[in-house]
C-alpha cells in the first residue's frame, strides 16, 4: 500500500520532467521536416548537375547524399516509434495502476456501505431486541452490491 502511494505521488513529479506528447510530436515533426528539406535540397542540386556538363564523380556524390539523407529519415522514424512503443508501456503501466487503485477503492466503498446500512437498521434498540431474542445482530447480514 506504501509503494502504491509513493507510486502515486511520485508519478506527477515525474509527469512534470518529461515533456509531453504534443511536445515530442511537434519535435519529430520539425526534425523530420528538417531532414526532408535536406533531402529536397540535394535532389535539386542532382537536377541542376544533370542540367548541366558534370562528371559522373559529382552524379555518385551527390546519390551518396540521398541515400545517407533518406538513411537518417528511416533512423528518425526508428527512433520515434521506439520512443513511442515506451510511451505506451508506460501508459498501460499507470493505467493498470488506476483500475487497481479503482477495485480497491470500490472495496472500501462498498465495505462502508455495508457498515452504513447496518448501522442505519440497529437504531432505536431494535437490534439489542433482536440480539436477545434471536443472539445475531443486523450488522451480520449480509449486503451484496454485486
Amino acid at each position: 500500500m506504501k509503494a502504491l502511494l509513493l507510486l502515486l505521488i511520485a508519478a506527477p513529479v515525474v509527469a512534470q520532467q518529461r515533456p509531453t506528447y504534443q511536445q515530442q510530436m511537434q519535435e519529430n515533426q520539425r526534425r523530420l521536416e528538417s531532414i526532408k528539406r535536406e533531402r529536397s535540397d540535394v535532389e535539386q542540386e542532382l537536377e541542376r548537375l544533370r542540367t548541366q556538363a558534370h562528371s559522373l564523380a559529382d552524379e555518385i556524390a551527390n546519390i551518396e547524399q540521398q541515400k545517407q539523407s533518406t538513411n537518417r529519415i528511416v533512423n528518425e522514424l526508428d527512433r520515434q516509434i521506439t520512443g513511442l512503443g515506451g510511451q505506451i508501456d508506460q501508459i498501460t503501466v499507470d493505467l493498470l495502476i488506476a483500475q487497481d487503485a479503482l477495485l480497491e477503492k470500490r472495496a472500501v466503498l462498498e465495505r462502508r456501505l455495508v457498515d452504513i446500512y447496518s448501522a442505519a437498521r440497529c437504531t432505536a434498540g431494535r437490534c439489542c431486541l433482536r440480539r436477545r431474542a434471536s443472539e445475531t445482530c443486523c450488522r451480520a447480514t449480509s449486503i451484496s452490491f454485486s
